[in-house]
């Protein structure tokens, strides 16, 4: 989606949420590019921002201004591969479960960054703590915000579902193989449709005006109507299971960064309270500072209600930063 159309959508709603100045970046992969925005001064605290399943870096625009207030902060915010304004994979290629913690590195790599502190959001926050876990020396701090842990299994592994994911996944290859944007068979609004069924697809987490910032990279006009721009083949569940919590539990000990989880209701409803105070107790046991607040809100409480998040998150940074560099204490372990 171009400028022109990015301007068009955005246009019509209400400029009640403040903006902060950011540069559009593109970050080569082999299949085309990752976009991204970048805010703030580059010799900043160097932060990467991953937004949620489906959504696009529009997610942390309302909750940016509050936080560049607070600190000195370089904020580069990714759209995922075939989310906002990325390069869709090719055809025949899958969204792998772990494919976005390789695309983390590959941009910090790009912008040269030896530690970093990682924003995210839901899905984005499942990533978050992978990468903590993997790479414990270069992460300083992890900022959750509506995710208390990385997704896991649950269910029962029978041969039948492997068998029938297979199938999903070979339906929409063919189909991509006869078009290989789908562009002939999208579903195309009028954009007071699109916006609502973008709250409605959100379990009304969303409202119209933040619904219209993630439309304003996440769709796109054609001759009669708009239509949402991101792969249709991420809404696939992957062929290769989530790990079970017994793995996990295990993973996340690595996590030695600080950390903050802020949660929603969105986390009760999704999690036991037994599954999350085992998470708990291995942050607590883990990592350097661990911090977990509840807010009122919905999932995207962080866009809707920026001005509750921004002093939570601006709070733990404070914290952590007055803690001292993190590496030096994880020398001393």
């Amino acid at each position: 989606m171009n400028d022109q159309n990015n301007n068009e959508i955005g246009s019509n709603r209400a400029q009640l949420l403040p903006r902060y100045p950011a540069n559009e970046i593109r970050i080569a992969v082999p299949w085309g590019h990752i976009a991204a925005k970048e805010y703030g001064n580059p010799s900043g605290l160097p932060v990467l921002a991953i937004h949620g399943w489906l959504d696009n870096c529009g997610s942390f625009e309302p909750l940016i201004p509050y936080l560049m207030q607070a600190h000195n902060l370089h904020i580069v915010s990714i759209d995922e591969p075939g989310c906002g304004l990325s390069s869709h994979k090719p055809v025949g290629a899958d969204y792998g479960r772990w494919s976005t913690v390789k695309e983390m590195k590959r941009v910090i790599d790009h912008m040269g960054w030896r530690t970093v502190s990682l924003l995210g959001h839901s899905q984005g926050a499942h990533y978050s703590l992978l990468f903590a876990a993997i790479y414990p020396k270069m992460v300083e701090r992890v900022i959750s915000l509506d995710m208390v842990k990385p997704m896991t299994f649950f269910g029962r592994l029978v041969p039948e579902y492997f068998a029938n994911l297979i199938s999903s996944h070979l339906r929409y290859d063919e189909k991509f193989m006869i078009d290989a944007t789908l562009e002939s068979s999208a579903v195309v609004y009028e954009e007071a449709a699109a916006v609502k069924k973008l709250i409605e697809s959100s379990a009304y987490s969303l409202n119209e005006q933040t619904a219209r910032i993630m439309m304003e990279r996440g769709s796109k006009i054609l001759p009669n109507g708009l239509t949402f721009s991101r792969d249709i083949r991420l809404r696939l569940r992957q062929i290769d299971p989530p790990p079970t919590n017994e793995f996990m539990l295990k993973l996340m000990a690595n996590v030695k960064c600080d950390l903050l989880v802020v949660a929603s209701q969105f986390v009760s409803n999704v999690e036991s309270k037994r599954i999350v105070s085992a998470y708990v107790e291995v942050y607590k046991t883990n990592c350097r500072l661990f911090r977990y607040v509840e807010v009122d809100g919905t999932h995207h409480v962080h866009m809707n209600d920026p001005a509750t998040v921004a002093p939570i998150v601006n709070s733990f940074i404070e914290e952590s930063l007055n803690a001292g560099p993190l590496t030096r204490i994880q020398s001393k372990l």
